[in-house]
């Protein structure tokens, strides 16, 4: 492993204890630790000296890595073999092996990795510049890979800067392991072993590089794996531009721009250079001062910069081809909210968590007050209610009294609510400013709509609250409005109180949990017309790109409104009917990025209309069946990235069909049981990162995983 000068600077204070021991500088030929030949120094950092190295026994070539105890106390040792013991059971493509450790006959500390043949990003970008978007894409990409491994493991590293990602000469940057994160010298375990980890990494002491810390590093407080999240932001950072986000004249200075400091813009960092916007929307959410504004794993961001690669092709010339993104492996088990996270990600369709659902968006709820108005509520530049969605009386409403009582068993109530909503004012906004800070001040009828949520920078969400009263929220925020309809069956009674919503304001609509207590003859019927009422007001938000609709029948007249959504990209269907003998000639299905498809009637012939589909990324089929043959014919769907199976059973013929998708990079398949040889015709498909499956299906998952590293198996608990 070769470790070049970097241009950061280590804050670690050296301690200056005496050792009894002198710090041996090794000469080439000399034999250590009894089976180790010194071939040659490839360098010296913080934490000692790395020399290359012949086993003479294996007669193979390692790295090996020795602490100066001269310039470090017992407690440094002490973590360098902590380190050592940690990094010896992590085994991934993309961080260096750690073979060997232990004490030399100096006394000395030492550990033995993977000799790496390579280059440091540090290096690189000295000799070479900023790297070009297409190839920092895959390049990153593995490095997420790599520490979301290590944070899955329980270490955080604490150090990533350039000089310690690895660069493997000889391999194309969009193979696996041609990426590897080094020097694990500082890392912390997260999980506490009798108590000897918090000791020796207590709160208060500072690790990590100026240029790159987490503003928690940098205040000496506890961190996680949120904070090499924030520095590998950094690092990205100047990778595309050349330089950190935050430079200052003395350490000290730097260590406060990350704690305080706004970090430009890439085209303005790079003096004019152009960027994918969501490429740009990626690292400015890394580099969210808080923590919890973060990412919060890095196997997102992995995900996330793949669907980077389609914003690039404008700026690559005609033969060059699309950056490949390499595929992540030895994720054996994770959480179940992380894997469900992970899988819906860049999607925008309802479900349930608890389902292995498809709308498993980050629910971060806050408390907000919705009814009263806060004493320093300054209102400036308030507007007059919206006049672009004139109410239409109420010819839509439904003032039923049967149906009233089949929604709810508080008829009264609702009856009380839905007369509120007809009658309400059109929903007012402005702009106030509380605590110094602008927010838009909603104000919805008194008896409330549904919850309010922020969608983030790739379709998750947190809940603000309640539609109901005063609601403040984020300026320039993208709004998802949530009906549960179990919960406000007054808002379904009643689609003229969507006219009165600015048709500006939400970005995402979700009509959920509508099946209710309805007479069957009317059921269907009513369903249908109410949420027919519901579309055609909504079809006229030019915002509106994300849509989950439950029990809902649609006919030509609903598949036709659907097709007026000008920016509708994201769609979900549960218990849906569709009438799929009068979908369009060419259908809103043709310019949707993700479609989920839960229980949905019609749903083979719906897939088949999405053949060839140029804008496809996902494809969630839960509850449906679909013939090999369909399935196989998604091979023309170049972009589909993620397919979500969740039939009971799947014979031989489907899978052989799925491992025709040359192009696909997950498959998932929740609930449902494979066998081994199904696994073994899956896992031969080269360009498949991943194959997700429920841990509770398969006691034999530790097992299989070695045999096929592409499985992952998550925790239902």
């Amino acid at each position: 492993m070769r470790e070049s000068t970097d241009r950061s600077e280590s804050v670690a204070p050296a301690e200056s204890s005496k050792s009894p021991f002198a710090d041996a500088i090794f000469e080439q030929g000399q034999i250590v630790g009894g089976k180790y030949k010194i071939i040659s120094l490839l360098g010296a950092g913080g934490m000692g000296r790395v020399y290359r190295v012949l086993q003479v026994f294996l007669n193979k070539d390692f790295a090996l890595k020795t602490i100066d105890i001269r310039k470090h106390s017992e407690i440094s040792a002490r973590r360098f073999q902590l380190e050592a013991k940690a990094t010896c059971n992590l085994d991934h493509p993309n961080l260096v092996q750690v073979h060997d450790f232990g004490l030399l006959d100096s006394g000395q500390p030492y550990l033995v990795m993977d000799f790496i043949d390579g280059t440091s990003l540090s290096q690189h970008l000295l000799e070479h510049g900023p790297v070009p978007v297409d190839e920092a894409i895959p390049l990153f990409a593995q490095a997420c890979f790599g520490l979301s491994y290590a944070h899955d493991k329980g270490i955080v590293h604490r150090d990533i800067k350039p000089g310690n990602i690895m660069l493997v000469n000889g391999v194309a940057r969009d193979t696996e392991g041609s990426v590897k994160v080094v020097d694990f010298g500082i890392a912390k375990l997260t999980s506490h072993e009798d108590g000897e980890i918090q000791a020796l990494t207590r709160t208060g002491e500072i690790f990590g590089s100026p240029l790159y810390m987490s503003p928690e590093q940098c205040s000496g407080t506890e961190i996680d794996r949120r904070s090499d999240i924030y520095s590998l932001g950094c690092v990205l950072f100047e990778a595309l531009t050349g330089a950190p986000p935050h430079i200052g004249n003395t350490a000290l200075q730097t260590m406060m721009l990350h704690q305080s400091g706004q970090a430009l813009p890439l085209k303005q960092a790079s003096l004019g250079k152009d960027f994918p916007e969501r490429l740009e929307q990626i690292i400015s959410k890394m580099l969210r001062k808080l923590p919890s504004e973060r990412y919060q794993n890095l196997g997102i961001v992995a995900h996330e910069l793949a669907f980077c690669t389609n914003a690039t092709t404008g700026n690559r010339s005609s033969g060059q081809s699309r950056p490949k993104i390499p595929k992540p492996l030895k994720l054996v088990s994770m959480a179940a909210d992380r894997f469900y996270m992970l899988l819906a990600t860049t999607v925008l369709v309802a479900a349930t968590l608890s389902g292995l659902g498809v709308y498993s968006f980050m629910q971060q709820q806050t408390s907000l007050p919705h009814n009263a108005v806060p004493a320093n509520d300054a209102p400036v530049d308030a507007k007059k209610p919206s006049e672009s969605n004139p109410s239409n009386g109420h010819q839509a409403d439904f003032m039923d009294r049967d149906l009233i009582e089949g929604l709810s068993e508080n008829p009264a109530k609702v009856a009380a609510e839905a007369r509120t909503l007809a009658n309400a004012d059109p929903i007012s906004w402005s702009v106030v400013t509380l605590n110094g800070v602008k927010k838009k001040r909603l104000v919805f009828p008194s008896c409330g709509i549904g919850q309010i949520g922020q969608i983030g920078s790739r379709f998750d969400y947190k809940l603000i609250g309640i539609a109901k009263g005063v609601v403040h929220v984020p300026i320039d925020s993208q709004l998802v409005l949530i009906v549960e309809g179990k919960d406000y069956p007054a808002t379904l009674l009643t689609p003229s109180i969507f006219t009165k919503i600015d048709r500006n304001e939400f970005a995402g609509l979700i009509l959920k949990n509508n099946n209710f207590r309805l007479d069957a003859a009317k059921s269907d019927k009513t369903r249908s017309t109410w949420i027919l009422s519901i579309l055609k007001t909504v079809a006229l938000w030019p915002k509106l790109k994300s849509l989950h609709l439950d029990y809902a029948s649609l006919n030509r007249t609903g598949l036709e409104t659907l097709e007026t959504m000008p920016a509708l990209r994201d769609l979900s269907l549960t218990a849906c009917t569709i009438d799929v003998a009068v979908l369009p000639p060419q259908p809103i299905l043709r310019k949707l990025q993700s479609l989920c498809l839960n229980g949905t009637a019609g749903a083979a012939s719906i897939v088949e209309r999405m053949v060839g589909s140029p804008n496809l990324h996902m494809l969630f089929l839960r509850n449906a069946s679909v013939s090999p043959a369909v399935l196989e014919r998604l091979s023309q769907c170049k972009h589909l990235a993620l397919l979500q199976l969740t039939e009971s059973t799947i014979d031989d013929s489907l899978v052989r069909a799925l491992s025709n998708l040359k192009d696909l990079k997950a498959l998932s398949f929740p609930g449902v049981s494979l066998t081994r040889s199904q696994l073994a015709t899956l896992s031969k498909n080269p360009k498949l990162f991943r194959i997700f499956l429920s841990q509770d299906k398969f006691p034999n998952a530790q097992e299989l995983h070695t045999q096929y590293p592409k499985l992952v198996f998550s925790n239902k608990d």
